[in-house]
């Protein structure tokens, strides 16, 4: 006795399509995450390979940076944004100036402007 497959032809079309929406989704949800300040800003966060501070002088040389820094000090404070991604905000009288982002593996600055 065989038996016949049952799964309609437009079910599996739609779980495969809802399976696309997943992982174009996905990376969006990353950027949702919202910053979280790690217990040290010298000692690297759990499954981190850089400190705050480190990721702090990093986004020091993004142009948006240096160029707020012309019109006074600014103070750096790194925050986690999920798993591998930073953000260093920048303040300047208690109010943000710039935002940097910061990836954990590789150094690279992934954005630099006032909110990212």
């Amino acid at each position: 006795m065989e038996l016949r497959h049952r799964g309609s032809p437009r079910l599996k079309l739609s779980g495969f399509v809802a399976l696309v929406f997943l992982l174009l989704a996905f990376p969006a949800a990353a950027h949702a995450v919202d910053p979280t300040l790690p217990p040290s800003q010298t000692e690297p966060p759990k499954f981190f390979k850089r400190s705050g501070d480190e990721v702090a002088r990093i986004a020091e040389r993004a142009s948006k940076v240096r160029e707020a820094e012309r019109h006074g000090q600014l103070a750096p404070t790194s925050y986690t944004r999920g798993y591998g991604r930073w953000q260093v905000s920048f303040f300047r009288d208690g109010k943000e100036v710039v935002q940097v982002g910061v990836d954990d593996s590789s150094g690279a600055i992934h954005c630099a402007r006032p909110s990212c």
